[in-house]
């Protein structure tokens, strides 16, 4: 038996409808045993906090990230070009799944 504690897996959402973000949450409770959810209803609001958790070095678990790309503010592309200029220390720790809702 192993003494290694498996992480919990960590989740965010940035969809600029929070109904959307909501179902995303419940969604994955269903399926991942006890994630870490994070949602942001704006791209620019989670970009900060990537900066301020991951870019500082404090945090470095990997994270599945869900982009809505149409948002009225910061679209999911312009998230993905300022993303792109964030360390590729941080970078690496991300998988990001875009979507496209109408």
């Amino acid at each position: 038996m192993s003494n290694v504690q498996e992480e919990s897996p960590r989740f965010i959402a940035i969809d600029d409808d929070p109904v959307n973000n909501l179902i995303c949450k419940l969604t994955i409770e269903m399926v991942a045993a006890k994630p870490e959810i994070l949602t942001f209803t704006e791209g620019a609001s989670c970009l900060d906090y990537i900066q301020q958790n991951y870019a500082a070095n404090r945090d470095r678990r990997h994270t599945i990230l869900l982009l809505d790309i149409n948002m009225p503010v910061m679209s999911g592309w312009e998230f993905l070009e300022r993303f792109d200029n964030l360390g590729e220390d941080v970078k690496k720790v991300f998988k990001i799944l875009s979507f496209l809702l109408r």
